[in-house]
């Protein structure tokens, strides 16, 4: 007799030996259910399977019901095979109810498997995957694999970051799928894999009551939309995916919320319109950089902990500072940003390269990554006359706010002029719409006295 004594605290899980997507038939002993089928599907951790049982109307003892498998050990003892693991379902309460033994084989043609489950949290009478409390015929289904390629501006960097740097995301080798995973433990979140493309008849924007037309996916360097197959945890279906290139080093990915069964609903315009995610800003990790498109020096007036935000970068840290705030950029450098708080009894100095910048329904919007650091901040802006305003995150690139009032980071500017250089820097041409006033004559001793 074999007692599976198992700690569900202290077990490790390990990979579970069926992987993909599979459909099968299930018995409990009153006849086998094999219409409709039911399916087993991997999750994103390789140890985890979700089995969706089907009830059948002639077969007494089935049931439509969801179990979650996570697997915790395999071995062979002789020519047979055995899994251990613990099924997670609605019924199950006690630990003796989730944990359960299984024998299983390949079946000859190597396409499926035959699976016996025990009725208790005991091995002892499993040798045959023929004979068990349930058991199981597992047959390989069509799991989706990459059938188009992700736009070549895309991948041309293997590897990617959200802009906090929480999440990475890493594109396969063959440029059909790419993998979402924790940056710091490696553990994959999710996976996505191109199935179609969807050129869009119009491109509606990810801000509300705006739309502006789009180009084929065929012609289009700066848009791309796909049908997609995701696998988040165990859910798995499919999403329409929107690809968006802001600037070389920087790109935005938007997919509907909801997933969906069939392929041809992804990407369907009331479907993604009713069901947007957020839009997830991510940088390469190699850090070119770009002309900033705002030039000139302003002086910036809003909430001391906005301000200090700005500097540190941090949401945390906080402190008062009663005297002046200058924004010089484009001035030592055509990629640089330069923040300099003037406190009663210190100085603190942030300086920043511009990594792209872009504009969107009227908005503007700069992605800049703290010298030094792999810290990123997107500050979204207006200018208006000698006013700019400012809204920023170091998470997101905020929509639907109101410019330098709402925003982890709200400020407003007031320029003071053109750089004190005859070759001052030239504003980007990615953003050729902001002009700079100059407004009063900045004396060079004051301006060195800023920097």
């Amino acid at each position: 007799m074999c007692f599976l004594s198992l700690s569900p605290v202290n077990t490790p899980a390990v990979p579970c030996p069926f992987k993909g997507s599979f459909v099968f038939n299930y018995s409990r002993g009153h006849g086998e259910c094999a219409n409709p089928p039911s399916t087993v599907d991997s999750c994103t951790d390789d140890s985890h399977l979700l089995l969706r049982f089907q009830a059948c109307a002639d077969v007494i003892g089935s049931e439509s019901r969801t179990e979650e498998l996570v697997c915790l050990a395999t071995w062979k003892e002789g020519s047979t095979r055995y899994l251990v693991g613990k099924l997670e379902h609605r019924v199950a309460k006690a630990d003796e109810d989730k944990f359960r033994c299984f024998v299983y084989e390949q079946t000859e043609d190597g396409n499926g498997y035959l699976v016996a489950q025990s009725g208790d949290a005991t091995c002892d009478g499993l040798f045959t995957p023929l004979e068990g409390s349930r058991t199981m015929r597992l047959t390989k289904a069509n799991h989706p694999h990459a059938k188009c390629h992700y736009p070549e501006w895309f991948t041309v960097y293997r590897h990617w970051r959200g802009l906090d740097g929480r999440l990475a995301y890493d594109i396969s080798h063959k440029n059909g799928s790419f993998r979402v995973s924790n940056a710091t433990t490696g553990d994959v979140v999710k996976r996505v894999v191109c199935t179609q493309e969807a050129p869009p008849h119009h491109h509606y924007s990810s801000v509300a009551g705006a739309s502006t037309m789009a180009t084929s996916i065929g012609t289009s360097k700066t848009y791309a939309q796909y049908v997609v197959h995701v696998t988040s945890g165990c859910n798995s279906g499919y999403a329409c995916l929107r690809i968006h290139k802001r600037a070389p080093h920087v790109v935005e990915l938007q997919t509907t919320n909801r997933l969906s069964p069939l392929a041809s609903d992804a990407c369907l315009g009331v479907n993604f319109e009713l069901n947007p995610s957020e839009i997830v800003t991510l940088t390469t990790q190699s850090y070119g950089s770009l002309e900033c498109p705002i030039a000139g020096i302003y002086s910036l007036e809003g909430n001391s902990r906005h301000l200090s935000r700005l500097i540190s970068l941090n949401t945390e840290e906080f402190w008062p500072c009663a005297g002046t705030t200058t924004l010089t950029s484009g001035c030592s450098a055509v990629d640089k940003m330069e923040l300099l708080q003037d406190c009663a009894t210190e100085r603190k100095a942030k300086s920043f390269q511009c990594r792209g910048s872009w504009e969107e329904n009227g908005i503007s919007y700069v992605i800049a990554t703290a010298v030094g650091t792999r810290k990123h901040l997107c500050l979204a802006y207006t200018v208006n006359d000698r006013m700019i305003h400012f809204s920023g995150s170091m998470e997101e690139c905020l929509r639907n706010v109101q410019i330098g009032r709402e925003g982890l980071i709200a400020i407003n500017g007031t320029s003071r002029g053109y750089c004190p250089t005859t070759d001052a820097a030239p504003i980007s041409h990615y953003s050729p719409y902001i002009t700079v006033l100059s407004v009063l004559v900045v004396s060079a001793a004051r301006i060195f006295s800023l920097r």
